[in-house]
This record gives structure tokens, C-alpha cells and sequence, in this order.
């Protein structure tokens, strides 16, 4: 689901989205907020570890965390107790879901 991250379950969340034209992206985005409801193209995981390799000879464009990088396969492991965070007030560690 979307929401508050939780930075202590030892997981990083993943959205894999199928390449798509933007428009229908936005489109089908719109609908499953609305409908509160998933698309075919777009999954939803969460994982300690991640290994992803792009079929086919062109590297695809992967976004982590906001940068963007090209590359023909991708490994994310979670290391725990390797990063201290500093976290505000309003986090809460069992949030509730609307």
C-alpha cells in the first residue's frame, strides 16, 4: 500500500511499472486512487533483497530514491542496523491506515 515507510522492518518498498506512454500511466494512476484498486501495470512489493536483470541488450531507466540511473540490472539489500536515521515527531512507528 502507499503511505508512511516504516524505516525499522528491515525492508525497502519496490513499484515496479510496466514502460507504458506517460498518458495512460497518469490515467491508470488516477483510476486505481480512486478506486482504491491496482493496475496490471504497476506492482507492489516489499523486500530485504532485490535482484533485478533487464532482459534484452538496452539498460532500462531505474528510479531509487529520486535518482535516476540506466543500467541493464540492479541489486538492493537491505544491511541492517548499518544506517542511523534521524526521524521527526510525526513519524509513527505503527501507523494506521485511513
Amino acid at each position: 500500500g502507499e503511505g508512511q515507510g516504516d524505516v525499522e522492518d528491515g525492508a525497502v518498498d519496490v513499484t515496479l511499472i510496466e514502460q507504458r506512454p506517460t498518458a495512460r500511466l497518469v490515467g491508470e494512476t488516477a483510476v486505481r486512487r480512486l478506486l482504491d484498486t491496482e493496475t496490471s501495470n504497476i506492482d507492489r512489493l516489499s523486500a530485504s533483497k532485490l535482484d533485478l536483470d533487464v532482459m534484452g541488450d538496452q539498460p532500462v531507466t531505474f528510479s531509487l530514491d529520486g535518482e535516476m540511473l540506466s543500467a541493464n540490472g540492479l541489486h538492493v539489500e537491505v544491511r541492517p542496523r548499518v544506517l542511523s536515521l534521524i526521524i521527526g515527531e510525526a513519524y509513527d512507528p505503527e501507523p494506521t491506515v485511513d
